[in-house]
């Protein structure tokens, strides 16, 4: 009876602390907020909400392409909690490229899984575009494109050269703060060659790698006027007018006829008609200065090749207010021509007006001589002008002097006098 007594209890004892243990359940996890995505990784991570009563044996992220995500896709595993809590980081994706992730949890009853969401990695929309060159003169050309990138890490810059399957130069360009995703960039390019066909691209590159953007091309203006003498000018553009960048030389008219060279101080203060001369008689200052030409010769329409002319008094003004009447951007630099001191001289317009001087005649004076070689630069506007009561046949006379930077654009000199003569392009 009593083992009888005995068999019982232990039955007893058994079934209740059979019924004292917990059922076990897979567990439930939540899915953390996603963050801090680049082009190539991410940040979340997963709340443990309830173990199922038994131990967590692992958990971390799975992600990949699709929504239906499970711990045989690609996963993250993580050891460490706090307050049931886990961070992962994903590695080695895609630039921008749509993923899922959503965290996992594992106990001995099996895995569960949280919410799944979606994210886009950074830097694949990265394009860029090239737009067509501007300002292109003879020896620069404006570049410009534009560029749409989420990536703050993308730097530009624009690659050219003459042979478009070798765009062998570049030029970088300063990328603005990215308050927008897309945006233009343009690069002045100096140092070009004239009469040249040049081919560029706007190129970006990131963490993503390198996008280069459709070549075009353009066509560095001539820079080089020829006369009916052969001689051979250089030119340079100002604000939209196109100028010589040296003093003429020829010595005869478009239609072949010689401009006679008059050297006798009387007969050149007699002429009625078109003349010039050497400074000094001396044909070697004509080779660095230009010849001297009496108004004459520019009244007969007939000193500038097919398509230039000799300036007018409004084009002076127009090239005058461009460079903000500073006689200074107009003057070559340096004492190589100029007498000391050249003050203010930075030819920043390309101008390069050298000191020619010339052969006039001033009131009260009866000759005329040559003077101001190295002292002032001095040239014709085409324009006649009577309206002085001591000058009949007259032209405005333009100038600038080595001792400051203003620019002398009113003085009217009878056309008998000798200066130099710019020639402009016809628009």
């Amino acid at each position: 009876m009593r083992n009888f007594l005995y068999l019982i209890l232990a039955v007893v004892i058994f079934t209740s602390c059979q019924s004292c243990k917990k059922e076990q359940n897979l567990p439930t996890v939540a899915t953390s907020q996603i963050y801090n995505v680049k082009n190539n990784s991410v940040i979340s991570g997963g709340k443990i909400l309830d173990d199922g009563n038994a131990t967590i044996i692992a958990c971390g992220l799975c992600y990949g392409s699709t929504s239906n995500l499970t711990i045989t896709n690609e996963k993250t595993t993580e050891t460490e909690l706090i307050d049931n809590t886990f961070f992962s980081t994903i590695l080695n994706l895609e630039a921008g490229k749509t993923y899922y992730l959503r965290a996992y949890a594992t106990n001995r009853i099996g895995t569960s899984y949280g919410e799944a969401v979606s994210f886009q990695t950074s830097g694949a929309n990265t394009s860029v575009t090239t737009l067509e060159a501007t300002n292109v003169q003879f020896a620069i050309a404006t570049f410009n494109g534009s560029v749409t990138t989420d990536n703050d890490q993308t730097t530009i810059s624009f690659i050219y050269g003459e042979n478009e399957n070798n765009l062998d130069q570049s030029i970088s360009v300063n990328t603005p703060s990215k308050s927008a995703t897309t945006y233009s960039v343009n690069a002045v390019i100096p140092n070009l060659k004239d009469n040249t066909t040049y081919y560029f691209a706007i190129k970006a590159v990131n963490n993503c790698g390198a996008v280069i953007g459709e070549t075009k091309s353009f066509k560095t203006l001539d820079g080089h006027l020829n006369d009916i003498d052969g001689n051979v000018y250089k030119l340079v553009g100002i604000g939209n007018q196109i100028w010589m960048a040296e003093n003429l030389k020829v010595t005869h008219y478009n239609d072949g006829t010689e401009i006679p060279n008059v050297t006798d101080t009387q007969e050149w203060g007699g002429l009625t008609s078109g003349a010039y001369c050497d400074y000094d008689n001396n044909p070697e200052n004509s080779a660095t200065y230009g010849r001297l030409y009496n108004a004459y010769s520019v009244w007969t329409e007939k000193l500038a090749p097919a398509g230039w002319h000799v300036p007018s008094d409004a084009e002076w003004s127009e090239l005058f207010n461009f460079v903000n009447r500073d006689g200074g951007a107009l003057k070559e630099t340096g004492l190589t021509h100029w007498v000391s001191p050249n003050t203010g001289a930075t030819n920043s317009s390309g101008f390069n007006a050298l000191p020619n001087g010339g052969r006039p005649r001033y009131l009260g004076e009866t000759t005329y001589k040559y003077d101001h070689i190295g002292y002032a630069a001095m040239w014709w506007a085409s324009d006649k002008d009577s309206s002085s009561p001591i000058i009949s046949n007259g032209a405005y006379l333009k100038f600038v002097s080595r001792n400051n930077t203003n620019i002398y654009d009113n003085w009217i000199m009878a056309g008998t006098n000798g200066f130099g003569i710019r020639l402009i392009k016809d628009e």
